[in-house]
């Protein structure tokens, strides 16, 4: 499983980073692009129940996040993550990844949707339409729908479990919700071979 630090330092980072790729493109490589409006599919991620209640596998994040850089070597990958405790003092805040498995600790729904926009299931931009705020820890595991290719790739058994959308319904509460979206997008207008170094 992959680990991943979130939280609003991480967003601004990658900002920045944003930033700074863009900057050394139109450098190296003459890039030059503009942002403009487009109606785009998208989904919105909302709450599954009328009355808003939580699944069981979503909870409020009862612990304090730390400073990686005081904290240590960040926990051993694994799925299901500990609930969070206020009386450990700070912890990791984060996110592990795997093949139909998603766990996190102290983790914002705004960090949720950009995961969740890069599996191959969902694969479109993922708006926070739940209102819900705060940290929380969850636990997420479905059956993926990408097979490797090639004869030999093996069918999905008919028990499998859930698709990533049921399960984020039955397991934390809240739904994928397919729509269109204006949003700015970034456009190329031209690009070069690289400059010599």
């Amino acid at each position: 499983m992959q680990p991943s630090r979130t939280g609003s330092a991480t967003l601004d980072n990658a900002s920045r980073n944003r930033g700074l790729v863009r900057a050394f493109l139109a450098d190296r490589f003459n890039l030059v692009v503009h942002e403009e409006r487009r109606e785009i599919p998208v989904y919105s991620l909302v709450m599954a129940r009328p009355d808003r209640r939580l699944g069981q596998r979503l909870r409020p994040f009862e612990g304090e996040c730390g400073e990686p850089s005081k904290l240590g070597p960040p926990p051993n990958a694994t799925f299901g993550m500990p609930t969070s405790d206020r009386s450990k003092g700070p912890q990791w805040c984060m996110a592990f990844t795997g093949a139909g498995r998603l766990s996190a600790q102290g983790t914002m729904v705004s960090d949720l949707v950009m995961i969740l926009a890069r599996f191959p299931s969902v694969r479109r931009r993922v708006i926070d339409r739940t209102g819900l705020t705060g940290r929380f820890d969850f636990d997420l595991e479905w059956t993926p729908l990408a097979t490797p290719p090639g004869p030999a790739a093996p069918a999905v058994p008919s028990d499998a479990g859930p698709n990533i959308f049921t399960a984020l319904q039955e397991q934390l509460g809240l739904k994928l919700e397919s729509t269109r979206e204006t949003i700015s997008v970034l456009v190329i207008d031209s690009v070069n071979q690289p400059s010599p170094n």
